[in-house]
C-alpha cells in the first residue's frame, strides 16, 4: 500500500509564499496563523489548508507556528534566490519523507514513466479521485532536482553530485578513471576504450570530458550502469553506441 501524505491544497508558488512568510514569524514569542497570513497577504483559510502538509513534510513545526531547523534553512534559500540551496534542501525533504521518497524510487526502479502514471500514484496517496491536484508536489519534486519531467515523460535527471544522487536515492558514482581516450565511457565492468586496446588519458588531459554527467542506466530495481558521453556528442552516434556496448558487453566480449 502507498504510503499516505496529505496533499497541499494550493500551487507550489503560493506554497513558498507560505513559506517564506513563517521565516518572518520565526523570531515571534508566539506567532499565529492571522500573522503568517498578514505578511503572506494570502487568506487565513489558505495557509491553514495547507499547514498539515508543511508540517508533514518537515518545514513547519509540529507544535508552533514556526519553521523547523530544515524549514528555516529552506526559507533563507528562498529569499536570497538561491536556487542551488533551495534544491539541496528539498533533497533533503524528499528523503525524510516516506511518501516523496517513495515517487522518486518509483521513477527510479521503473526507468521513464508516463507523467499520468506518477500522477496517478500521487493521487492514490493523497486520497483524492483527480490527477489535478498533484502538481504542487510534481512542481516541489522537479524544483529539488529529483526528477525531471519533458513532454508528459518522467524520469531520473542525469546527476552528477554525490548528495543530489542520494537524495534522488541513487548510489553515489564511485571514482572511475577515464577510458578510452575521448570515446564513452562505461561506470562498471571495462571500459569501452580499454577493450578496444586504447590507452586511459590523465584526467587533465580531458578535463571538459571529466565535468560531463554521468548518466543511469537501470538494469533492475537494484542495478545500475553509468555511461558518460564525450563532449559535442551527436544524437547520430547513438547507433555506433549501442553497436559498440552490444560487441563489449555482450556474449562476445571475450573474443576482442
Amino acid at each position: 500500500m502507498a504510503d499516505k501524505i496529505s496533499m497541499p491544497s494550493s500551487s507550489w508558488p503560493t506554497l513558498k509564499k507560505i513559506i517564506r512568510a513563517y521565516g518572518e514569524v520565526q523570531d515571534f514569542d508566539k506567532p499565529t496563523v492571522d500573522n503568517v497570513a498578514e505578511i503572506a497577504k494570502i487568506q487565513r483559510t489558505v495557509i491553514s489548508a495547507n499547514n498539515k502538509f508543511l508540517r508533514e513534510i518537515g518545514i513547519i513545526q509540529e507544535s508552533e507556528n514556526k519553521p523547523t531547523p530544515l524549514g528555516a534553512r529552506l526559507v533563507s534559500g528562498l529569499a536570497m534566490d538561491n536556487g542551488d540551496l533551495v534544491s539541496e534542501v528539498l533533497q533533503e525533504i524528499v528523503r525524510n519523507d516516506s511518501a516523496l521518497s517513495r515517487f522518486v524510487s518509483m521513477v527510479r526502479a521503473r526507468g521513464p514513466m508516463k507523467l499520468e502514471l506518477l500522477k496517478g500514484e500521487i493521487a492514490i496517496a493523497g486520497g483524492i479521485n483527480q490527477t489535478g491536484p498533484t502538481k504542487p508536489i510534481l512542481d516541489m519534486l522537479e524544483e529539488a532536482k529529483v526528477i525531471q519531467i519533458t513532454d508528459d515523460t518522467v524520469r531520473i535527471p542525469a546527476v552528477n553530485g554525490p548528495f543530489t544522487r542520494l537524495a534522488a536515492g541513487l548510489d553515489p558514482i564511485p571514482e572511475i578513471p577515464e577510458q578510452g581516450g575521448r570515446t564513452t565511457s562505461v561506470g562498471y565492468g571495462r571500459g569501452i576504450g580499454e577493450a578496444l586496446g586504447y590507452q586511459p588519458v590523465h584526467p587533465a588531459a580531458d578535463s571538459a570530458t571529466q565535468s560531463l554527467p554521468k548518466i543511469p542506466l537501470p538494469l533492475s530495481p537494484t542495478r545500475y550502469a553509468y555511461i558518460q558521453l564525450p563532449e559535442g556528442w551527436e544524437p547520430k552516434e547513438l547507433k555506433k553506441l549501442i553497436k559498440i556496448l552490444q560487441v563489449i558487453l555482450g556474449d562476445d566480449a571475450e573474443e576482442l
